[in-house]
């Protein structure tokens, strides 16, 4: 019970900026938009917080009151909360709350002028839960995935004794990248240095670009189910290119999304308890690539295979990523491999 694990206190109720249907959303770089046009463009639309680097859209599903066990959820590159609804629903079905929010300058939360690595939005995410009246004392449970894995990563390193259990979700951070990757990625990094606006230039430019839906089909194997999330993640980046531009070359620039051994090292190292989740179709983040510098971090760790499961996995197959978060959360490894024996594990 949260309230157990916060020391028995009722986390007080938040202070809250809520944007009623009359008022425009604060979203930094780029432009506003209003109730109907967020809507239109398909962002799942919260409660709104006042954070110290700007507004923060975020929904906490559940109860609410600190009596049940809490989830945080960090979502990955591009995207929104709304990767999480179904698994959140689930969960919540399952006894728990859960806290999904836009990590900055993704979905509907402010974008700010600072670099978009890991511990920018690490630092979110412990100042939201402040915020919303869940204290330092209190612990929680902690999914990331892709590159919300690489922030999930950050988050335990600065504060293991918060974090009750973690799940990674075919995370981000080991995948070596190609010499031509790295090659752009120090582009971006040196036009940073010399003080040069790469990002915001780019942002510009990408309000006038055609974007097609194709150019965002999810790495899912149902056909119809990637052509309906290819339109939706079209229609939110068309509500906004340069804001969304920005982020993505942000991130990339900023995050250590590969070749990132370091972090992993720092993750063992925390005495966290960490599982971690893939789709055996994962084109994004093969695990075949990873595996085996994966186990020399984590020699014991359980590792579960979604059968049929590309990186969308979310998105196609969140009740049994919520079956298995609620068995680890709950039991951890010992009860999570009693309930889960006969499923794919490598």
């Amino acid at each position: 019970m949260l309230a157990m694990l916060c020391g028995g206190a009722k986390p007080p109720a938040a202070t809250l900026e809520p944007c009623t249907d009359g008022q425009v959303a604060s979203v930094a770089g780029g432009k506003q938009l209003s109730p109907a046009q967020q809507r239109e463009a398909g962002f799942q639309r919260g409660d709104f917080v006042r954070a110290s680097l700007g507004m923060v859209n975020y929904k906490l599903w559940g109860r609410g009151d600190g009596t049940r066990p809490m989830v945080v959820t960090l979502h990955g590159l591009l995207g929104t909360m709304g990767t999480f609804t179904a698994m959140a629903q689930e969960l919540v079905r399952r006894g728990f709350d859960v806290l999904t929010f836009d990590l900055f300058g993704f979905g509907l939360s402010d974008s700010p002028r600072r670099r978009f690595d890991a511990k920018l939005f690490a630092d979110q995410t412990l100042e939201l839960l402040t915020l919303i009246g869940f204290p330092s004392t209190c612990k929680f449970s902690l999914v990331g995935f892709s590159m919300g894995g690489v922030v999930a990563m950050e988050v335990a390193r600065c504060s293991p004794e918060r974090i009750a259990r973690l799940m990674l979700i075919a995370p981000a951070g080991l995948v070596p990248l190609s010499t031509m990757e790295r090659s752009g990625i120090k582009a971006l990094r040196a036009v940073r240095a010399l003080h040069i606006p790469a990002a915001t230039m780019l942002g510009k430019l990408a309000g006038g670009l055609e974007v097609q839906a194709e150019s965002f089909e999810p790495d899912v194997s149902d056909s119809r189910k990637s052509a309906e999330v290819a339109e939706k993640n079209a229609l939110m980046f068309r509500s906004n290119p340069e804001k969304y531009t920005k982020a993505w070359v942000k991130s990339v620039r900023d995050m250590r999304l590969g070749g990132n051994g370091q972090l992993y090292t720092m993750l063992a190292e925390s005495g966290v308890e960490v599982m971690f989740l893939w789709g055996d179709s994962d084109s994004t983040i093969p695990l075949a690539e990873i595996q085996e510098e994966l186990r020399g971090f984590f020699p014991s760790a359980p590792v579960l295979v979604v059968k049929g499961a590309g990186h969308g996995l979310l998105a196609e197959h969140s009740d049994t990523v919520a079956r298995y978060a609620s068995s680890w959360f709950n039991y951890g490894a010992d009860g999570l491999r009693a309930r889960t024996r006969g499923s794919p594990s490598w």
